[in-house]
């Protein structure tokens, strides 16, 4: 169940960014039960910009992740069809702020920042 959960929503995510120009944004990284998502630097916004973006619109749309996925025996084939739905949303104001440099009018609160960084 893991990792057939798992695949598809990998390989639906691979569609989705592919089909909004974002597979140089954000892609997902290791095994189908356990996915993580990647942001990567643009030139009019940073990583950490577009984490921050995806997680504040991902949450105000009641789904509560932390930056990727680590799927249970719980998650069943409606809550994998929602959050779907939800990328499908959020994903095309990721391509917004990207692609028209929108993302400081997007962000609602200042972005996120590394935990641990070198002076």
């Amino acid at each position: 169940h893991l990792w057939k959960t798992g695949e598809r929503v990998k390989t639906a995510l691979g569609e989705k960014f592919a089909a909004l120009d974002l597979l140089d944004v954000i892609s997902t990284q290791g095994k189908p039960p356990w996915l993580l998502l990647s942001f990567s630097e643009q030139d009019n916004c940073s990583a950490w910009q577009l984490k921050t973006l995806f997680l504040q619109e991902m949450l105000a749309r009641g789904i509560l992740i932390q930056g990727g996925h680590n799927f249970s025996f719980a998650h069943r084939e409606e809550h994998i069809d929602k959050l779907l739905t939800t990328y499908d949303e959020v994903l095309v104001i990721l391509q917004k702020a990207v692609h028209e440099g929108r993302i400081n009018t997007l962000l609602e609160a200042p972005a996120m920042r590394p935990l641990f960084q070198v002076r």
